[in-house]
């Protein structure tokens, strides 16, 4: 190490309790940055995927209030931009004294595409077990059996009630029954097919348009569902990066401080240097470094801290640990660096402004 090097060891070592506030604020700075980053570019994937896994995006339906032929239903599910697909068929049945709309699906395929239907019990299992919208449930006074008798087109039939739904839309007030109640004559028929389609707004929107011209069925995205869900996505990052970089500032701002006291309390030892001869140029390499040397020292310890902080966040809002990026391992470290530099310039022009001959006399 040449003794330009040495003389930078030394003083750090010698004023490290001084800076202990400004490595403390870019450690902080470093532990957002990476744990902010970290958690907006993981927790976005994370929720698209569970995004993903609640309920329909779109809604196909025939033509003129006809049917969909089992064709149309098979082309549908295997289009490319169609994630999932759930056939369903609608129709009035008597429960009791009332008439209410029930819905038929294949409660097997069912699973996966109604994640997003919040239902206390269980999915039917077998043919004689049905769900019912939390609204119609407490209408209809279901027993403690939960057993209810309904008119099927084909019959009258006892429907065990094994969960309750609640949307917060029409199903509320529908029954959900096995999808051979409502029997037809082509069996893959159905009067509608809720989609999850791939990406969000505009993307939905533009597949549904290709996927009317390719079958014939009417393709409604539902805007309200796939909208909020790019709204979110966007705005939990937009809010993190604010955070971030809030945080970054305050902590330059810390660190400019620390830094230009720390020249104030050297101003003999600088103007000494001077007369000696020192460079304005040696100078500012060494306070510059000084400044560098604590962001690489607090931005070491927060971005580990950070990566800490966000993986435990992680597995208590995903139950999983957090995905760990080699960016955001590395970009806060590089972020402090550049912080505390830029934080330590008006110390080093404060530094070379100082006049020797006039400090010394002072002192």
């Amino acid at each position: 190490m040449n003794f330009a090097g040495l003389q930078l060891l030394r003083s750090f070592e010698r004023r490290l309790p001084r800076y202990l506030p400004a490595i403390l604020a870019i450690a902080i700075a470093a532990a957002a940055i990476g744990g902010l980053g970290s958690l907006a570019s993981d927790v976005s994937r994370k929720m698209t995927r569970e995004f993903r896994k609640r309920g329909p995006n779109a809604v196909a339906r025939g033509r003129d209030g006809k049917a969909l032929g089992g064709e149309t239903v098979e082309r549908l599910a295997r289009d490319p931009d169609v994630e999932r697909a759930l056939p369903i068929r609608v129709g009035d049945v008597a429960a009791g004294k009332r008439r209410v709309t029930a819905i038929a699906v294949d409660f097997a395929r069912a699973g996966s595409l109604l994640g997003g239907w919040d239902v206390d019990g269980s999915l039917p299992a077998s043919a004689d077990e049905g769900l019912a919208g939390v609204r119609l449930y407490d209408r209809l006074g279901v027993d403690k059996a939960r057993a209810i008798s309904v008119v099927l087109p084909g019959g009258p039939k006892v429907i065990r009630i094994v969960g309750r739904i609640a949307t917060g839309e029409g199903e509320d007030e529908e029954l959900i029954l096995p999808w051979a109640d409502f029997p037809r004559t082509d069996p893959d028929e159905a009067d509608a097919v809720l989609l999850r389609m791939a990406g969000g707004g505009a993307r939905i929107i533009d597949a549904a348009a290709r996927i009317e011209r390719a079958t014939g069925a009417r393709v409604d995205p539902i805007l309200a569902v796939s909208s909020s869900e790019g709204r979110i996505v966007v705005r939990l990052r937009g809010l993190l990066t604010a955070m971030g970089i809030a945080i970054a500032l305050l902590a330059g701002l810390g660190t400019a401080t620390t830094l230009m006291a720390a020249v104030v309390q050297r101003r003999r030892e600088i103007a000494l240097e001077k007369s000696l001869g020192a460079e304005s140029r040696r100078l500012f390499i060494r306070f510059l470094s000084e400044g560098a040397a604590l962001g690489a020292l607090g931005g070491a310890v927060g971005a580990i801290a950070g990566l800490l902080i966000a993986d435990r966040l992680e597995r208590s809002l995903f139950g999983a640990p957090l995905t760990i990026s080699p960016f955001w391992a590395v970009f806060p470290f590089l972020v402090s660096i550049l912080i505390a530099a830029a934080a330590g310039l008006p110390s080093v022009r404060r530094a070379l402004s100082v006049e020797a001959i006039t400090s010394l006399r002072s002192e």
